[in-house]
Formats: structure tokens, C-alpha cells, sequence
């Protein structure tokens, strides 16, 4: 960007930028903010879903997102294509690969919801203009 056009433009701060989770240890703790792994750090996160997917009596994270309807000089925001977090415990997680997890999501997904059905759990993504995609949970 040109020196004039950032002289003429509006400056906002922010001082969170990462994607987190924030845990309530109650009134007397308050709150605690708990940045995600890089690997959620990639584009904006819209879908988020928390479940057990592996059985191991942690919580897991899904997450999706992405936002196409930007200005075209900064570019769209596509990095994300499902994320799985697996929980350890103690609000700790690590990123699972595509490869290993089988999500793969392209689009715009605004929203993550469960759908049980007799064979099984399936995650369900809400893509903005396009179809939905359905992921069987396998545990």
C-alpha cells in the first residue's frame, strides 16, 4: 500500500488477534484466554464444534471457516479446510492433519452441526453458496 492511501486510511488496533479459547475457572478465577495452535491461525474460523471424537474422555475441537468477500488487493482468506484439535487435557490440543483426519472442506463453512443417524455421528458443515458436506464420525 501507497504511504498516502495508509496516511489517508482509518487505523484500528486490536490486541487478541488469535483464534482462542476462553475457559471460565468461575467467580473467583474469572477468565482464562488460551490461544489455538498455529494450525488455527489461517483464516477466519466461523464453524466451531466441541465433542469427544476419539473416545479418549477429551473434549476435540472442529473448527471451519474462511472469508472470500474481501477487498481483492488484500486477497481471500481460503487457508482453512477443517481443522480437528485434539484434546490432552488441561486445555491442551494438537492440530490433526488432513491426511491423518480426513477433513478436507472447501469453501466458506458458517456453520458445524451434528447429525446422528442409525449408522453413526456425522458433522455436518454449512457452506456459504454451496452445498453441505457430511463427515462420519469414526471412533
Amino acid at each position: 500500500f501507497s504511504a498516502e492511501l495508509l496516511e489517508n486510511s482509518t487505523h484500528l488496533k486490536f490486541k487478541q488477534p488469535n483464534t482462542s479459547l476462553l475457559i471460565n475457572n468461575g467467580p473467583a478465577k474469572g477468565f482464562q484466554l488460551i490461544p489455538l495452535p498455529i494450525e488455527a491461525q489461517v483464516s477466519p474460523v466461523f464453524g466451531i464444534h466441541i465433542q469427544d471424537l476419539n473416545n479418549d474422555s477429551h473434549k476435540d475441537i472442529v473448527l471451519a471457516g474462511n472469508l472470500f468477500a474481501v477487498k481483492p488487493e488484500v486477497g481471500r482468506y481460503d487457508a482453512l479446510h477443517g481443522l480437528i484439535l485434539q484434546g490432552h487435557g488441561y486445555n491442551k490440543f494438537t492440530a490433526i492433519r488432513s491426511t491423518e483426519s480426513g477433513l478436507l472442506i472447501e469453501g466458506e463453512v458458517r456453520h458445524i452441526g451434528l447429525l446422528k443417524t442409525r449408522s453413526g455421528e456425522q458433522l455436518t458443515f454449512v457452506r456459504n453458496n454451496n452445498s453441505m458436506n457430511f463427515f462420519k464420525i469414526r471412533k
